[in-house]
């Protein structure tokens, strides 16, 4: 497992990723083949769009871009043709530290609670 599902995990979330070899690999290519060199290609957002909904079908209740690459791609405007809710990496961590540096909320509140006991 990577660090970054373990660390979703000590928050209580089930991490849920592409089953299919095949399916990594587009995902991957996309990324570094096409987002990374300013290719938008339809038939990408369209083979996104698509493993979301395969993840709704496996239990997922909702899909992290955590590419920030994907955002470009999947933008709010193919929100809607998502069968989840598209968490984008970007704008979660620019709503935490703005809370955190407005006072809304402190660093301690993003860390997990593993480990800490009530005595």
């Amino acid at each position: 497992g990577s660090w970054l599902k373990s660390r979703l995990g000590e928050h209580g979330l089930t991490v849920i990723v592409p089953t299919e070899q095949a399916s990594q690999r587009r995902c991957y290519d996309i990324i570094c083949q096409e987002l990374s060199f300013d290719i938008y290609k339809d038939e990408s957002r369209d083979f996104l769009l698509v493993l979301v909904a395969e993840m709704q079908a496996l239990g997922c209740q909702g899909v992290i871009l955590g590419c920030t690459e994907l955002e470009l791609l999947l933008t709010r405007e193919h929100e809607g043709r998502a069968a989840l809710p598209l968490f984008r990496s970007a704008a979660v961590h620019i709503t935490a530290a703005a809370r955190v540096l407005a006072g809304a909320a402190a660093l301690d509140d993003f860390s997990p609670s593993i480990g800490t006991s009530s005595s």
